[in-house]
């Protein structure tokens, strides 16, 4: 158990946001005094000041949207309080990358944990100091939900952005186009459907179709979230994600972009209900005990201490 006294500027409202996080570091013995992002340094009571009073020994926080940031982090290092960056984001090989090569305040941290395994050499030449850390899921999100009869064939949950560019939108045109069990869910945004109703629709679905932008060793959090509660997730292969999960025992791997073999697979899987089950089981167990939140902030207190 660490037994620290921490500050938090984020998002508390939903466990998809930092509330997940922060209920983690607590479930580990730190003591965490969260500080509202969207309000941060605009309201008396909920600014730099107070913060500061409250003398944490580390100040976290995710993408530091806030007014007065720099202040903020020179203040930290004045003190010499810890500031920590855990943002679950991919940057490089996006147009958003341009933030870590300006080293805004966000990327001035101590420490700067993404899930981006693939370009640590990058961040490097940037002066930021990367630690790979994977997204997670809640461990009370972890369950499995027998549902029968199945409501739908193949369900893919995600938004289509610019960021997501002509790969997803082939993807679902694709799976449009050739199915009629397709259920896509997060048309009108990434809120569309969450907690316990997410896990609700991936047990009335025979399959989860997987997607993240490519780039060598890193994946959504969309692995974690399927796995772990209970899909049976046929998800690109990416370079990296086979010394995590297991294709064939945790989920199944398809090529990336090749559209024969990932309808080789739903066809296969499709018509092999026993074989999805005993995967499925087999994943959520195993996110259960491997990818949870908790386990995350174990491994980030680890880092920082």
């Amino acid at each position: 158990m660490y037994r620290k006294k921490v500050a938090f500027i984020g998002k508390f409202s939903n466990l998809y946001d930092e509330e997940g996080k922060a209920r983690a570091l607590e479930s580990i013995g730190v003591a965490v005094e969260r500080f509202d992002e969207l309000s941060f340094n605009k309201v008396t009571g909920n600014d730099t000041s107070t913060l500061l009073s409250g003398a944490p020994s580390v100040v976290f926080y995710t993408k530091l949207r806030i007014s007065y940031a720099q202040q903020l982090i020179d203040e930290c290092r004045e003190r010499n309080i810890k500031t920590v960056c855990w943002m679950p984001d991919l940057y490089f090989g996006l147009q958003r990358e341009a933030e870590v090569m300006a080293r805004t305040p966000m990327f001035q941290a101590d420490y700067v944990l993404t899930p981006d395994g693939g370009n640590q050499a990058r961040f490097e030449a940037f002066g930021v100091n990367h630690f790979l850390v994977r997204q997670a899921i809640d461990e009370k999100s972890c369950e499995y939900l027998s549902k029968e009869p199945k409501e739908h064939d193949l369900l893919f949950v995600g938004t289509l952005g610019a960021e997501h560019g002509s790969p997803r939108r082939r993807l679902l045109e694709h799976l449009t186009e050739k199915y009629k069990g397709f259920h896509w869910v997060g048309k009108r945004g990434p809120n569309e459907i969450r907690n316990k109703e997410l896990t609700q629709l991936i047990s009335s679905s025979k399959i989860v179709i997987g997607d993240c932008v490519y780039s060598e060793n890193y994946w959504s959090n969309r692995l974690y979230e399927m796995i772990g509660r209970g899909g049976f997730l046929l998800h690109p292969h990416i370079p990296g994600l086979e010394k995590e999960l297991t294709s064939g025992e945790h989920f199944v791997s398809f090529e990336y972009g090749n559209m024969k073999d990932l309808d080789e697979k739903i066809e296969k899987y499709l018509e092999d209900p026993k074989a999805r089950e005993e995967i499925s089981r087999k994943g959520n167990a195993f996110v259960k005990e491997n990818h949870t939140l908790t386990d995350r902030a174990v491994q980030v207190m680890g880092i920082i201490s």
